[in-house]
């Protein structure tokens, strides 16, 4: 499918997407958009029409090697909690305009480049109604298995921000920037010879960071539409730093028939039913013991399988797992909620200080061990 071809079918399909509980299909209605709360947000196209700001080259935190005990796990693998938060420090500014983004691509360019990840790039185009087109672009990393007949294990974030008045240290810096860390703690070069994790896995691993998320899941549609190779599954990290211990500070999303703890210190993840095997390991955090949850240094983790072939209320196609649900591609949306618990979801406030250092540092930690198990899952 070429350029135009998807451009032309995203547009139809946008036009037709309501606000209702929507039967997830592949003509793509099962976006979401997700607009900003700030009442002083660009429109939706004005992001084509921004002039170029001045913009400096983000300062980027060395990928060292490291033995950090600020995270307990049971992997032998350890999220560095201190770079964690120093990368999100220096990540989390507005990403909206293309000056902008084209600074955060260069940004996980050069640490990804540096950890020995060969990155490129997939560009994209969207036309508008008024003739003007939107310029998006992916930036995809691949880590070959040793079995090349096992589809590949994708993990992806989107790096955009809502508005250029929002930094968007949770929504999504988080994301990114955790994928970011798990890239750095998969790179050949950070293993250590007595490390009982293996340098390979039999699947081959694909790292995506998306663009304009915040416009219609494009990039991540567009990379759907693109697909080179089968997919076991998708992980998509969605705002994984927020945390809130005051009772009552977490809702439950609207249309979910669903009990939530009031306090929003769990990690939450919705799959889809079709593949209970990409939630497996999710649900056994979910299972354990809180002594043993304890010990690993787990948050809570709550999981909800979603029959993708039935009505989905929309709190749940908010994010870049839907376009692999809509092509039959189970995939995953890691959580910490979003607006059901962050009250600065989509704001200014969006800052590294409204984060959870533990919290954040802990699911990245759960999403990393989860990723490795499916990694080494023989099953097709």
């Amino acid at each position: 499918m070429n350029t135009t071809d998807f451009a032309d079918r995203l547009t139809r399909s946008l036009s037709h997407c309501g606000s209702i509980i929507t039967l997830l299909t592949l003509s793509a209605c099962a976006i979401a958009p997700t607009a900003s709360t700030d009442p002083q947000s660009p429109r939706f196209d004005s992001i084509s029409r921004q002039p170029n700001r001045s913009s400096q080259p983000l300062k980027t935190t060395p990928s060292m090697p490291t033995n950090s005990s600020n995270t307990n796990a049971q992997s032998p693998l350890r999220v560095d909690r201190d770079r964690l938060m120093q990368r999100l420090t220096e990540f989390s500014q507005p990403r909206f305009s293309e000056t902008d983004r084209e600074t955060a691509r260069q940004y996980l360019e050069q640490i990804l480049r540096d950890r020995g990840w060969q990155v490129r790039r997939e560009p994209f185009t969207i036309p508008l109604d008024d003739g003007q087109e939107l310029n998006g672009v992916n930036l995809i990393a691949e880590k070959p298995g040793t079995d090349p007949t096992l589809p590949a294990l994708l993990i992806g974030a989107h790096y955009d921000t809502v508005s250029d008045r929002s930094p968007g240290a949770d929504d999504n810096a988080s994301g990114t920037i955790g994928l970011l860390e798990i890239a750095d703690l998969l790179a050949d070069t950070s293993r250590d010879p007595q490390s009982e994790t293996p340098t390979t896995f039999p699947r081959t691993l694909r790292l995506v960071w998306f663009d304009l998320e915040e416009f219609g899941l494009l990039g991540s549609f567009y990379h759907v539409a693109q697909l080179d190779r089968e997919l076991y599954g998708a992980i998509i990290l969605e705002m994984i730093g927020y945390a809130c211990d005051d009772p009552g500070c977490q809702q439950v999303p609207s249309g979910l028939a669903i009990t939530l703890p009031d306090r929003g210190d769990f990690l939450g993840v919705v799959g889809s039913a079709e593949t209970p095997e990409l939630l497996a390991p999710f649900n056994a955090v979910s299972q354990a013991s809180d002594t043993d949850r304890d010990r690993a240094g787990h948050p809570p983790v709550i999981t909800l399988a979603v029959p993708t072939l039935m009505a989905i209320a929309p709190n749940l196609l908010r994010s870049d797992h839907v376009p692999f649900w809509a092509q039959g591609i189970g995939a995953l949306m890691v959580t910490d909620t979003a607006n059901f618990r962050n009250p600065h979801y989509h704001r200014s406030s969006d800052t590294v200080e409204t984060i959870n250092p533990d919290f954040f540092a802990r699911s990245t930690q759960i999403i990393l061990d989860a990723a490795i198990i499916l990694l080494d899952s023989p099953a097709n």
